[in-house]
């Protein structure tokens, strides 16, 4: 077990005190297991490849602590808001046909034990082991509203200094609702805090002038910006609770980091930052505690520059992983659901197979939480699949997926032709995941003559 503190250089300490506070930051160094590889057209260089990390992130930041500290450029963080609410997993909506069950379980949770005394020592835990992350020309920004912008600014001098805060940035989104007794609220603050001050990486986006003595020119953007929400029809919309728009992250981007720089969101929610880093020709670490999350940022991920069918990779190469301890659960839910297949052959080609679904059957726990129950058939129970052609009971390769998205909510229960090599007893492995949240593993054998 380490051991950090804020490392605030002022000398003069400017301090919010909340009922528990303690300045020791204990932190685990467990390695981190991968899980799973996605391939995609390539490493982005150095030996990197890109990380998508389920678990608390704490023990994620003590994991790459000693790999990485002082290497990470730059970091945007959207944590819980204090809101003291649960967030529901949004399932159903735009995976295929009217009729679709909704699963009633919560995405993630804003309650807090202790209150905000609670919230503030987990933010403040977490943002000090930032710091230690963050290199000496990295930036962090953090995205929060008015329940607890004031008290995360002072936490932020005391971790930073004061004289790291550079900008207050006021996000105008335009929606929300009115009230008769104050003032709509229809922005969020995002606190932007460097390293080293004057070290730091800034290249301004520029955005068209509206005076009339610039009229036709750009100007540097200013520290309000409107940018639009994400309405209930654009393409990048996932239903996940509290998705930000990329239009806000490529700005961050763009401004605060160069090509090849590690950007990386522990709060990642739908993967917003990783879509657009990777866009961007950043390299990216992300992680969150929901497996929900994972989940969704998993297939934004990979629906980037695809074909409508979900074959055709054009993402870099990635890596889910987790915090290993040596004792963790299964990856794969112990209420799991149960998927049958069968393997199909090309009768002109004796080394050339495909996998076929042949049904699903959900947990029943699970599935009596489902606040409708008019699904049709099994396989709308199944957002995602994939499979490893030659599973070596290790890591899981994903060589071949099919997933409901906005643009194709149709899941092909049928994959694409494989051709072996050489004959042999080859373990093909699928992984599933239902609407319920719930990943399902299944092995087969099938034997090449």
């Amino acid at each position: 077990m380490r051991r950090a503190k804020p490392s605030n250089s002022d000398g003069k300490r400017i301090e919010l005190v909340w009922p528990g506070k303690t300045c020791d930051v204990e932190y685990a160094e467990a390695p981190l297991q991968t899980v799973e590889i996605v391939e995609g057209h390539g490493a982005s260089g150095k030996g990197w490849r890109n990380k998508l990390i389920w678990g608390d992130n704490k023990d994620v930041m003590g994991a790459l602590m000693a790999q990485l500290a002082g290497r990470v450029n730059l970091i945007y963080i959207d944590p819980p808001f204090g809101t003291g609410a649960e967030f529901p997993l949004a399932t159903g909506r735009h995976n295929g046909g009217e009729g679709r069950g909704r699963f009633s379980g919560p995405a993630y949770s804003d309650k807090w034990r202790e209150g905000m005394a609670s919230y503030l020592q987990s933010m403040y835990e977490r943002l000090v082991l930032m710091h230690r992350l963050l290199s000496d020309t990295g930036s962090i920004y953090l995205h929060c509203d008015w329940r607890t912008n004031s008290a995360l600014r002072l936490i932020m001098d005391e971790i930073f200094g004061p004289r790291n805060f550079l900008n207050e940035i006021i996000w105008i989104y335009g929606l929300g609702g009115s009230s008769r007794r104050y003032w709509p609220r229809k922005h969020d603050t995002i606190l932007w805090y460097c390293k080293r001050r004057n070290k730091h990486v800034f290249k301004p986006v520029l955005v068209p002038a509206t005076s009339l003595r610039m009229k036709g020119m750009d100007k540097k953007c200013p520290d309000c910006w409107e940018i639009a929400a994400i309405n209930n029809m654009a393409h990048e919309r996932t239903e996940y609770a509290t998705q930000k728009p990329e239009a806000l992250l490529e700005r961050i981007i763009l401004s605060s980091s160069n090509e090849g720089d590690i950007v990386a969101d522990f709060f990642c929610g739908s993967g917003t930052t990783g879509v657009v880093a990777e866009r961007l020709r950043r390299r990216w670490i992300m992680c969150d505690t929901s497996r929900w999350a994972i989940h969704v940022a998993r297939k934004r991920l990979l629906e980037m520059g695809e074909a409508s069918d979900c074959k055709q990779r054009q993402v870099g190469d990635f890596e889910i992983q987790r915090v290993s301890n040596g004792n963790l659960p299964p990856w794969v839910d112990e209420e799991a659901g149960t998927v049958q297949v069968a393997v199909r052959r090309d009768p002109d080609c004796p080394r050339r197979v495909a996998i076929e679904l042949t049904g699903y059957r959900p947990n029943a726990q699970r599935q009596a939480q489902l606040t409708s129950q008019d699904l049709g058939h099994w396989s709308e129970y199944l957002d995602y699949w994939a499979v490893d052609w030659n599973h070596r009971g290790d890591v899981f390769g994903n060589q071949w997926h099919s997933c409901r998205t906005r643009g194709n909510p149709k899941l092909a229960t049928i994959s694409t032709w494989h051709t072996y090599d050489k004959p042999g007893s080859y373990n093909v492995m699928l992984r599933a995941f239902d609407i319920l949240g719930s990943e399902t593993a299944t092995v087969i054998t099938v034997k090449i003559p």
